[in-house]
């Protein structure tokens, strides 16, 4: 991060000495690299300030843990899961691997994303 800081201060520093052709270029690679930085479907900048706000000062709902913490969807965006809170659970990644994998299992036995999303957020005491 600081080199692109160094880099961003020493651009603005000599922009009036550079040609025109110079400040395109610069200008394109900047333009590039902001539309391959863009995250698009489900996982994009709404959905990463969300994570972080229900990650912040949070603790793993499941073990209690505060390291490495993301937020899990009960039903994946993949089988229609939402982003509603109803639908979310902040995981350590040891217990997100878990959890996964169990939530996985249970699909495979029951075939029913909505009875697997009651049997999960029950356990994971998101049912109040």
């Amino acid at each position: 991060m600081e080199t692109k800081r160094k880099i961003g201060r020493a651009t603005l520093l000599h922009w009036e000495n550079y040609d025109d052709a110079t400040k395109i270029r610069l200008l394109d690679i900047l333009r590039s690299n902001a539309r391959h930085k863009k995250t698009h479907g489900p996982y994009d900048y709404d959905w990463q300030k969300l994570s972080s706000e229900l990650r912040r000062g949070s603790s793993c709902i499941r073990c209690g843990g505060s390291e490495n913490l993301c937020v899990h969807h009960i039903v994946p965006v993949s089988e229609s899961g939402t982003r509603e809170k109803a639908n979310l659970v902040v995981l350590c990644d040891s217990c997100h691997g878990i959890v996964d994998q169990q939530q996985k299992k249970l699909v495979t036995l029951l075939g029913d994303w909505e009875v697997v999303h009651l049997l999960v957020a029950e356990r994971l005491g998101k049912i109040i």
